[in-house]
């Protein structure tokens, strides 16, 4: 028993080295292959929507099945614009949460107070698959507002069950998709990324990043990446690598870089085709001050056709 439980120790020791091998700035100078940190994804209204007091409007997000965010803690927020959340005055917005079959997941509206709130989370499961959201404006003359979903990968609720990801809609979602874009009531939240805190790369080492999108039917995607210094010894060169790129292995020789050095990153990075759908690596590597951290936000734009 002594022998077993001696064993179990070397393997638990063994097991966090690697974990730690993996963690030293995700540099190839190791031996096991380094894992992408996922960006945070937000899905947002591209513009201020305006109005009236007492109308209905739907809007939809297409996560591609769910299967990156289960089980993570997903918040929404209606930010008015043009006056201040009151619930007396009329100035406020009630949101209904569904899933891809129409049940009601959640809503903005206090258990409590019976009062709609800005700002509200519930967990994502798999089961939901694309999220909908209704939203009522309240009893005041004109609204200007924005909406926003980010899912929280550093709070994961419960552990994800087994699912196969995948990064393009089907043919029904993106039919979906098209029907709320071109709605006067209808609208489409378009996916960004940013990362949740400031990153770090030591200089001439690198870090792998990873953008997990939905991409639609359309046969071009254009997407943009930058990344920015957080202060002024900080400067970077970044590579981006589609699916179809090195049979799925970002490295410095991907056709798509930004090797300036400079404190700003900027990577335009074209999809040809469905054969490209899939996450979209970013390799950052540290080009600053000598043997210093190189701190950074890392962002990514909505797919766009030009």
């Amino acid at each position: 028993m002594y022998a077993l439980f001696l064993l179990g120790a070397v393997l638990v020791t063994a097991q966090g080295s690697s974990i730690k091998m993996i963690e030293l700035e995700n540099s190839y100078r190791y031996p096991l292959a380094p894992i992408a940190i996922p960006v945070q994804v937000q899905f947002i209204t591209q513009k201020d929507i305006q109005a009236t007091g007492k109308v209905t409007q739907h809007y939809d997000a297409a996560l591609c099945g769910g299967c990156s965010f289960d089980g993570l803690n997903a918040r929404f927020a209606v930010n008015l614009v043009n006056n201040p959340w009151d619930y007396d005055a009329g100035d406020y917005i009630t949101v209904t949460v569904l899933d891809s079959a129409g049940n009601v997941i959640t809503t903005n509206v206090n258990e409590s107070s019976k009062i709609p709130q800005p700002d509200f989370n519930f967990t994502y499961s798999v089961k939901f698959k694309n999220l909908y959201f209704t939203i009522v404006t309240g009893p005041a003359p004109s609204f200007v507002f924005t909406l926003s979903l980010t899912f929280d990968y550093k709070n994961r609720v419960y552990f994800p069950v087994p699912c196969k990801p995948r990064w393009q809609m089907t043919a029904m979602e993106y039919a979906v998709m098209q029907n709320y874009s071109k709605g006067d009531d209808t609208g489409h939240l378009v996916p960004v990324f940013k990362s949740s805190t400031t990153q770090d790369v030591v200089t001439g080492r690198l870090k792998l990043f990873r953008l997990d999108y939905c991409f639609g039917a359309s046969h071009f995607y254009n997407i943009t990446i930058t990344v920015v210094a957080e202060d002024q010894k900080s400067g970077f060169a970044s590579f981006a690598c589609k699916k179809t790129y090195n049979a799925g292995k970002c490295d410095v020789r991907s056709p798509y870089f930004d090797i300036s050095g400079g404190p700003v990153n900027f990577i335009l990075v074209g999809l040809e085709g469905p054969m490209d759908y899939g996450p979209v690596q970013v390799l950052v590597r540290g080009d600053g001050r000598y043997g210093d951290s190189n701190n950074f936000i890392i962002a990514a734009s909505v797919p766009f056709v030009i």
